[in-house]
């Protein structure tokens, strides 16, 4: 494991035992009560940072390397954060990411990524589910153009 990834194997580690230790899962297993505020502490960690493009190629190629440490070390702790994580990284970034052309890309990716935030800070705990808005809810287009 390399010196990165074991880092941000023990971050996780730690923000886990902080904000969703093993009783607290049980808990919100039992009521059915997803764990929303994880949310804005996986933006503030910058785990959602970690699957978006950036100016380096060599760092972009462990994208999706990076993407999986990061879901399988959330659901080591917890199935339910790996699938919140996974809701936002997965079916929202990584999307746009794979699918769009590097114009939308450079368009869409930083509004999306804006959008999550400020979501992230009207989200309330409870039962929600957390609404990305997809591409063609943020600028009228779909990923082919139409």
């Amino acid at each position: 494991m390399s010196f990165e990834i074991e880092h941000l194997c023990e971050s996780i580690d730690r923000m886990m035992q902080r904000h969703l230790p093993p009783d607290e899962v049980r808990r919100r297993d039992e009521q059915a009560d997803p764990p929303n505020h994880l949310l804005q502490i996986f933006s503030n960690m910058g785990l959602f940072d970690l699957v978006l493009p950036s100016q380096d190629n060599d760092w972009d190629k462990n994208c999706w390397t990076r993407l999986s440490v990061v879901q399988e070390r959330l659901g080591y702790h917890a199935t339910m954060a790996a699938l919140l994580f996974n809701r936002v990284a997965c079916f929202g970034m990584m999307t746009l990411i794979t699918s769009a052309s590097k114009d939308q890309q450079t368009r869409l990716l930083p509004r999306l990524h804006a959008k999550v935030l400020l979501h992230l800070r009207s989200v309330k705990p409870g039962p929600a589910v957390m609404p990305v808005q997809s591409a063609r809810e943020l600028n009228g287009t779909d990923l082919a153009g139409k």
